[in-house]
C-alpha cells in the first residue's frame, strides 16, 4: 500500500454514520484549572473529526455578599475562552503527543475575530455561547453596535419579561440573575478541524487532554454598564421623580428624593427588559458630555475626565417601569430607580456635576449611569463550574470487506500517512522599553505554511479591573459617540501598542523587502493597506478564512505567509527573525508589557505502519 494512498479512488462502499456519546474520565464535574480528560477508543475505527463537539453545561457563580451585576463569558469566544490548553495523543500505552496547542483561546479568538460573520455569529451564540447583538439593546446615539450588551437574548443571563417592578431582599442574593448554559463546542485543533475521515484504529485511539483556563480573564459585564466601554450607550438620566411622577431638574446640592431617578428613553430605554442594571448594584454616575479622551494624548492612555464624575457610590433599592401620568408625557413610559433602602434616601447626595447635567424640564442629559459592583468590592470574583462534559464523536461504519483489505495491506508492509494542518506556539516576552525588538524563533517545521504573530498585553491586572475594563487597553478612539473604548479581552486580544513598523528576515533575506508600515493603525485614527493584505495571505495560509476585517484594531496579528496555496515551507536550519520598530518619530513608545504569541502553521504527518506510530513535524 502506497504512502498516499488511503482510500482508493475506485473504490465506491456504502458507509453509515452514528453519534457516539464519550464522557470524561476522571468525572463530569469541572471547576477552574482543572484538567479535562477524554478517551476516544480505537474500538470506533474511523471518525469524522471535524464533527467532534465537546459538550457541556456551565455555570456562573458569584460570591455570596457581593453587590450584583449581570456576568457574562467572553462574546467573541464564549465557551471557548475557557479552554486554554489542549492536547491530543495517540492511544495504547506509548501515548505519542500527536497535537498540542498552547493558548488555544488566544489562537481561536484570532479565528473567530477574523473568519467570522453575521451566520457565524448567529451559530456561535446559539451552540457556544458568543455574544449577538440585539437591536433591543442598542445605542441610539451613533455608538457603534456591541454584542456584548445583548441582554433580551443572552445565553447566561435571565430575560426580563413585562413591565412589572422589580424589586426584590434589598440584601445582595447571588446568582438570580444568571442561568445555565449549555454549550456545543467544535475543537479548534488542526485533527478535529479536518473533514478527512481520521484511523483511530490504526492510532490505537486518541486522548484528550484539555485544560481549563482559570477566573482572571474568561468573564465580562455588560457593555452598557461599564465606564470605560461606550459609556454614551449606558442609561441617560431624565431628572427627579416625584410623587405626582413630574420629572424635575436636580438642584445643587439637593437630595435624590424617595423617588429616585428617571431614565430617557434614549439607547432603547423602552421597557425593563432592556434596562441592563439590577436591584442590589452598586452605580455611580458620570457626564458623558465632558467625558473625554485626550486627543493628544491616546496612544499614551492619558484620560481627562474633567471632574465629570459623582463622588458617592449609590445602591439600586427598586427598578420600575413608569406609564405616563402627572407631569410628565412619554409615549411607552418611564424607567424610575430607587437607591439606598426600602424608603429611599433622604440624605443629601446630589453633586453639582449631576445637576448640571440632569435635566427634568424637557431636555435631555447627558448623565449616564454606571456599574461600580466590581470596581469598588475586591471580593467580587466571578466563578464557573462544568457538570455533564462529554465528547460527541461521528463514527463511520466502514464495511467489514474494506476494513479486513486495509488491515491486510498494513500487514504486509503498508504504510498510512494522515496530513493535517497545526499550530505550534512559539513564545516570545517584550517588555514596554523594548523600542527595537529583534525576536528570533527557533523554528523547526518541515512543512510550514504561514507565522501569526499575535501580541498580548502582559500587564497585570486584579479580575475586578478586567470585568470593568479599567485601565485596559484602549482599542479605539470615537469621541463623538464611543467616547473611549477600552479592551474587554485583556490577555486575549492582541495589540498594536504604537508599533510603528515590521519585517520579517529569514533565509538570508529581509522578507517583503520593504518595511509594513502600521503606524496609522496605531494610532487609532486610520488604517493602513500593506499589513491588512499580509496578514488576509497570513490567514489563508492557516486555514482561517478572513471574512471580515471589522477586528483589526482591536485584535492586531502580524502576520507573513510563507507559502502560497497548496505550498510550505522548510524552516529547519534557518534563522527566522521578527524585527519590530515601536518608536513613531522617536516620540511615542510602547506602554503595555507583551507576551508575543508567534503561531506557526505548518502541516503534521501521522505514519501509521503496523503498530508503529510516527509523528513527522
Amino acid at each position: 500500500m502506497s504512502s498516499d494512498s488511503f482510500w482508493d479512488a475506485d473504490d465506491l462502499i456504502p458507509v453509515g454514520q452514528r453519534k457516539i456519546s464519550l464522557k470524561a474520565n476522571t468525572g463530569v464535574n469541572y471547576s477552574p484549572s482543572q484538567r479535562i480528560e477524554i478517551d476516544i477508543p480505537a474500538t470506533h475505527g474511523y471518525i469524522l473529526p471535524n464533527e467532534t463537539e465537546l459538550i457541556m453545561d456551565c455555570d456562573i457563580n458569584l460570591p455570596a455578599g457581593v453587590p450584583r451585576s449581570r456576568v457574562q463569558l467572553d462574546t467573541t469566544l464564549g465557551g471557548q475562552v475557557l479552554i486554554k490548553d489542549i492536547r491530543i495523543f495517540s492511544g495504547g500505552a506509548g501515548g505519542i503527543l500527536l497535537e498540542e496547542i498552547q493558548d488555544y483561546n488566544v489562537l481561536t479568538n484570532v479565528k473567530y475575530s477574523y473568519d467570522t460573520d453575521r451566520t457565524e455569529k448567529n451559530k456561535r451564540a446559539i451552540r457556544e455561547g458568543a455574544g449577538i447583538w440585539s437591536s433591543k439593546s442598542r445605542c441610539t446615539l451613533g455608538c457603534e453596535q456591541s454584542e456584548s450588551s445583548n441582554i433580551t437574548s443572552n445565553a447566561w443571563l435571565k430575560k426580563t419579561t413585562g413591565n412589572a417592578t422589580i424589586q426584590t431582599e434589598w440584601d445582595e442574593v447571588a446568582n438570580t440573575d444568571q442561568i445555565t448554559c449549555k454549550m456545543a463546542l467544535p475543537l479548534n485543533t488542526g485533527i478535529f478541524s479536518s473533514n478527512k475521515v481520521f484511523p483511530v484504529a490504526q492510532t490505537q485511539g486518541l486522548r484528550i487532554s484539555i485544560q481549563l483556563e482559570g477566573t482572571a480573564i474568561p468573564f465580562r459585564q455588560l457593555d452598557s454598564v461599564l465606564k470605560d466601554r461606550r459609556p454614551s450607550a449606558n442609561p441617560h438620566v431624565y431628572g427627579l421623580a416625584s410623587a405626582s411622577q413630574t420629572p424635575t431638574k436636580v438642584a445643587v446640592g439637593g437630595t435624590i428624593n424617595t423617588s429616585g431617578l428617571l431614565f430617557t428613553q434614549e439607547n432603547n430605554m423602552t421597557g425593563l427588559e432592556n434596562f441592563p442594571f439590577v436591584v442590589g448594584e452598586r452605580v455611580k454616575f458620570i457626564d458623558v458630555s465632558t467625558f473625554v479622551a485626550n486627543a493628544s494624548k491616546i496612544t499614551t492612555q492619558d484620560i481627562t475626565t474633567n471632574s465629570c464624575e459623582t463622588n458617592g457610590t449609590f445602591k439600586i433599592g427598586s427598578i420600575e417601569y413608569l406609564v405616563g401620568a402627572g407631569g410628565y408625557t412619554a409615549p411607552n413610559g418611564l424607567i424610575q430607580v430607587r437607591f439606598g433602602s426600602a424608603s429611599g434616601i433622604s440624605a443629601s447626595v446630589a453633586t453639582t456635576e449631576l445637576s448640571a447635567a440632569t435635566g427634568g424640564d424637557g431636555t435631555v442629559g447627558r448623565m449616564a449611569m454606571y456599574s461600580e459592583s466590581a470596581l469598588s468590592y475586591p471580593n467580587f470574583k466571578p466563578s464557573y463550574q462544568l457538570s455533564n462534559v462529554e465528547l460527541v464523536i461521528t463514527e463511520v461504519q466502514m464495511p467489514k470487506s474494506y476494513s479486513s483489505k486495509l488491515l491486510t495491506k498494513m500487514k504486509s508492509g503498508g504504510s498510512m500517512n494522515y496530513d493535517f494542518l497545526s499550530f505550534t506556539n512559539y513564545k516570545y516576552s517584550l517588555q514596554k522599553t523594548d523600542i527595537v525588538a529583534n525576536v528570533r524563533l527557533p523554528l523547526q517545521n518541515s512543512r510550514a505554511r504561514a507565522i501569526l504573530s499575535v501580541p498580548v498585553s502582559a500587564e497585570v491586572y486584579d479580575p475586578a479591573s478586567i470585568i470593568a475594563c479599567s485601565g485596559t487597553y484602549i482599542v479605539n478612539y470615537n469621541p463623538d459617540a464611543d467616547k473611549i473604548l477600552r479592551s474587554n479581552q485583556h490577555g486575549l486580544g492582541s495589540i498594536w501598542d504604537n508599533l510603528e513598523n515590521y519585517q520579517y528576515n529569514y533565509d538570508g533575506r529581509l522578507q517583503p523587502s520593504r518595511e509594513v508600515r502600521c503606524s496609522k493603525i496605531s494610532s487609532k485614527k486610520s488604517i493602513e493597506q500593506q499589513v491588512l493584505i499580509e496578514n488576509e495571505k497570513a490567514l489563508l495560509m492557516s486555514g482561517i478564512n478572513p471574512k471580515s476585517f471589522a477586528s483589526f484594531q482591536s485584535n492586531a496579528v502580524i502576520g507573513r505567509a510563507l507559502a502560497l496555496r497548496d505550498g510550505s515551507y522548510d524552516c529547519r536550519g534557518k534563522d527566522f527573525n521578527l524585527m519590530l520598530n515601536y518608536t513613531k518619530g522617536g516620540v511615542e513608545q510602547p506602554f503595555e508589557n507583551k507576551l508575543l504569541h508567534n503561531f506557526v502553521a505548518h502541516i503534521r504527518r501521522i505514519s501509521m505502519k503496523g503498530d508503529m506510530i510516527q509523528l513527522i513535524v
